[in-house]
C-alpha cells in the first residue's frame, strides 16, 4: 500500500485522520495510531510485522530495564541488545551478498523486510541515547511503539530522534493548509515526475549495449533526477501527513543538485541519514581514535571519514559495487 496508491488515498488515510482527531478528546490517539501503523506495515508486508514487533519490544525492555541501571555490566548487557538490531539488519541485508560465495540457496531466498533499515536505525538511536543518559528511557510501551512504528515514516524515513517524536506526542501543531500543501506537492514530484522520468530512463538502462552517447548521458542524468523527485516526493508526502497528525518532521533535502561541491551535496541530500552516521558513528569513532592517537588529529579524522563513508555506501546497497 504505496503513498500514492488509491486504497491508500482515499481509504487508510482519511479513516486515520478521522479517527485520530475524534480519539484524541479521550486521550485514545496514541493507542489509534499505533494500531493504524500495524496495519500499514501488514499491509505492506504482513509476514515481517513480527520482527517488527520483536525488535520494538526488545528495544523497549532493553532501554527500560536494563539501560538506567548502575551497574556498568547490566547498561552493557543492554547495549548489546540494542546492537543486535544492526545484525538483524545485517543479516537480512547482506544474505544475498554472501550467498554465492557461501553456494547458499537458503541465503539467496533470504528477502529484505521493508523499511527495516530505517525503524533499525530508529532503534538503535533511541537505544544509545538511553544508554549515553541524554533522554529517560520511555515507560509506556505503547507511546515507544507508536512512535517506533510511525507509519509515515517507517518504510523510507526521514530518520528520526525518538526525543523529538516524542515530545510532540501531547501538543497539538496541526496545520491542515501546510499538511495539504506539502502532501500535493510530494504527491506531485513522485507521481509527474518521477514516474513519468521512469518510464523513459528503464527502457534505457535496460539496453546498456545499445545506446549512444547522448542516450546515455540522457539516461545518466535521467536517473539522477527520477531518483530525487521519486524520493524527495515521498519525504513530502511522510512531512505532510506528519502535519496532519500534529508532527514535525526534520528536513530530509534542501535542494542537492545545487550544491557546489561534494562535501555540500551530503549536506543537502538525505540529510537525516548523513546526521545519523554524524552523531552515531563518524564522532564517537573520532573521540575514541583522538584518545589512541592524540598527536595524528588528521590521520583520525581521515581514517574516521573512510569508515563512515564506506558503512554509509553499504548501507545504501547490498552489492560490492557499493563497497567499493
Amino acid at each position: 500500500m504505496t503513498f500514492n496508491s488509491y486504497p491508500f488515498l482515499f481509504g487508510f488515510l482519511p479513516v486515520t485522520l478521522a479517527g485520530y482527531w475524534a480519539l484524541r478528546r479521550w486521550k485514545l490517539h496514541t493507542v489509534w495510531l499505533l494500531g493504524m501503523s500495524l496495519v500499514f506495515y501488514a499491509a505492506a508486508g504482513v509476514g515481517y510485522l513480527a520482527l517488527l514487533v520483536v525488535m520494538t519490544g526488545g528495544t523497549y525492555a532493553a532501554g527500560r530495564f536494563l539501560l538506567t541501571g548502575e551497574r556498568n555490566g547490566r547498561r552493557k548487557a543492554g547495549l548489546a541488545v540494542v546492537l543486535a538490531n544492526l545484525l538483524v539488519l545485517m543479516f537480512f541485508k547482506y544474505a544475498g551478498l554472501l550467498a554465492a560465495p557461501l553456494g547458499s540457496d537458503a541465503l539467496q531466498q533470504v528477502a529484505l523486510p521493508l523499511g527495516i533499515s530505517f525503524y533499525t536505525f530508529n532503534l538503535v538511536s533511541y537505544g544509545l541515547d538511553v544508554y549515553r543518559r541524554l533522554i529517560p528511557a520511555e515507560r509506556s510501551l505503547m507511546r515507544f511503539a507508536a512512535t517506533i512504528t510511525f507509519f509515515p515514516t517507517i518504510l523510507s524515513g526521514p530518520l528520526t530522534r525518538y526525543a523529538e517524536m516524542r515530545g510532540q506526542q501531547d501538543t497539538v501543531q496541526y496545520d491542515g493548509a501546510l499538511a495539504l500543501f506539502t502532501f500535493t506537492l510530494g504527491l506531485a514530484k513522485k507521481v509527474l515526475i518521477a514516474d513519468t522520468l521512469a518510464a523513459q530512463v528503464n527502457p534505457l538502462f535496460a539496453d546498456p549495449a545499445n545506446l549512444g552517447m547522448i542516450a546515455a548521458w540522457a539516461a545518466v542524468l535521467g536517473y539522477a533526477y527520477q531518483l530525487y523527485f521519486d524520493f524527495s516526493g515521498y519525504t513530502d508526502m511522510a512531512t505532510g501527513m506528519a502535519y496532519a497528525l500534529g508532527f514535525r518532521l526534520p528536513q530530509n533535502f534542501n535542494a542537492p543538485y545545487s550544491a557546489r561541491n561534494i562535501t555540500e551535496f551530503w549536506q543537502k541530500w538525505h540529510m537525516t541519514l548523513s546526521e545519523w552516521f554524524r552523531a552515531y558513528l563518524f564522532l564517537p569513532l573520532s573521540r575514541t581514535l583522538l584518545r589512541r592517537l592524540p598527536t595524528h588529529p588528521d590521520a583520525v579524522r581521515t581514517m574516521s571519514l573512510v569508515v563512515t563513508m564506506t558503512l554509509t555506501g553499504v548501507w545504501h546497497g547490498s552489492t560490492w559495487g557499493f563497497v567499493l
